[in-house]
Parts: structure tokens; sequence; C-alpha cells
């Protein structure tokens, strides 16, 4: 499980996190949620050791993130897939070379390993079809056709795949989802959404997702922590959070639903 105590953090003398007590159970989707500025992203950067915490303590699976060294925290990273806003692809690397990269950089170089992998993780985001319902050679082509693509050369629902599907390499044991739906569609933000869904539950993956969005909230069907203040203002199930009756989270809720 990820436990997170006492986590403090300043940015350019602004408190961004101030004290926060936080703990994700293995299986679970959590949606961190709060107005924008409120350290969603900088608290989910802290948790896979992109920014170092002023104080306090980040435990993934009983190791203390803040206090590994580059070795320790690049094994770490093997059990964390992250999502990135926007997805974070490279405009100089195809699909199969994006997708791969995270086993490269772990020294993986046998060819037919990549691409098997490669092909995995795409057929589960529903960019390529499932080769056990069809022929090899349909397959086979539609796999050329995807992994040879640019960036440019997709919409913005199929970045977001192809970034979700980045993480997905390795069976990550952890997901973390940094705003998976801005910028999209309502149609495309729904597809997202099911897709995190169903990957938690087939998976069994834990799952963090970073949103303002309360449409995926519900979709989702999380457990929610929301953000205010520096600290976790509330803790429990979307539907205690839609019946409360707490100002800060009525104002969030008419400016957010």
């Amino acid at each position: 499980m990820i436990q997170i105590k006492e986590l403090k953090k300043s940015i350019n003398d602004r408190v961004i996190l101030d004290g926060i007590n936080l703990d994700v159970k293995d299986g679970q989707t959590l949606c961190i949620i709060g107005k924008s500025g409120c350290g969603k992203s900088v608290l989910l950067k802290n948790i896979v050791g992109l920014m170092q915490p002023d104080s306090g303590s980040i435990l993934v699976d009983g190791l203390n993130v803040p206090a590994l060294n580059k070795n320790e925290l690049f094994n770490l990273r093997k059990t964390i897939g992250y999502v990135f806003q926007g997805a974070a692809l490279f405009d100089s690397l195809n699909i199969y070379e994006n997708v791969i990269l995270r086993l490269y950089e772990h020294n993986e170089r046998n060819k037919e390993v990549l691409e098997s992998e490669a092909k995995r993780v795409l057929s589960s985001v529903g960019l390529l079809p499932d080769i056990s319902e069809i022929n090899t050679t349909y397959f086979e082509n539609e796999w050329i056709n995807l992994s040879n693509k640019m960036p440019s050369e997709l919409s913005g629902g199929m970045k977001k795949r192809v970034g979700v599907a980045r993480a997905l390499v390795g069976t990550p044991k952890y997901i973390l989802y940094d705003e998976p739906t801005t910028g999209l569609d309502p149609i495309t933000s729904e597809q997202i959404d099911k897709l995190i869904f169903n990957l938690a539950n087939n998976l069994q993956i834990t799952s963090i997702v970073i949103t303002h969005d309360m449409f995926s909230v519900y979709k989702l069907n999380c457990d929610i922590a929301m953000l205010n203040n520096g600290r976790i203002h509330f803790f429990g199930s979307s539907s205690d959070f839609n019946a409360s009756s707490d100002p800060v989270i009525r104002e969030f809720l008419e400016r957010y639903s």
C-alpha cells in the first residue's frame, strides 16, 4: 500500500502541502480532487519521487520514497506507471518507440519481447484488436499501421490511450493518472474514464487519479480525497461527498459538477 505521513512541501515560499496524511490500499481506486493549484499534481510527483518533500514520509510497500537512493528509486518505479497530463509523448519517437521506452530504459533489447509487450498494452487500451479474436494477418497490418505513426498524427484521445499503454508496460502494481481527461471532449473523456475503470478492475491495479472533473469521479465510482489549503479536507466515498453539507465541498460541487 501507499502511506503518506505528515507530508509538507513549499515552492518559492508558498506552502503547497501542509501535513498530508493519506493511505491508499492495494487494489483501491482513489480520486484526489481539489481546486486548480491546490497541490494535486505536486502530491503525485512526490509519491513517485519526481519531487522531494520538505518533510514527512511516503511509504510505497514499506519503502520511504524520499530516502531512497537513485538505484533504489529506479527499481521502485518498475512497479509504478505514470500517466502525465497531455500524455507527454515524445514527438520525435513513433508510437512503438514511445511505448517500449520504459523497457528500453531497463536494458531490454530483445526485439520480440519489446514488440510483444507493445502489442499487449496497446490492445489493453483498445488501440489494437484482441489478437485472439481476429486473424493474425489483420492484426499485423493494424500493428504496423499504428506503431509507425507519430504523436502528431493522433487525436487527443488516442494520445491519452498511448500514454496509458506506456504506463502499463511491465504490469505495474500502481498507476498514477495526472488529469487524464483534461482537454478532451465529453465523449472521449467518458471513454478514458471507462478505460481506467476497466483496467483497475480487470488487472487489480491500485489507481490514483488526479482530477477536478466530478463526472469522471462518479463514473469511476472511486473513493475521494479532497485537498484544500494544503491538507486533506475530506476522505470518503463519492456518495458521502455528494451528500455533504460542508461549505467548502458545496462550493466545489457547484463549480465543477
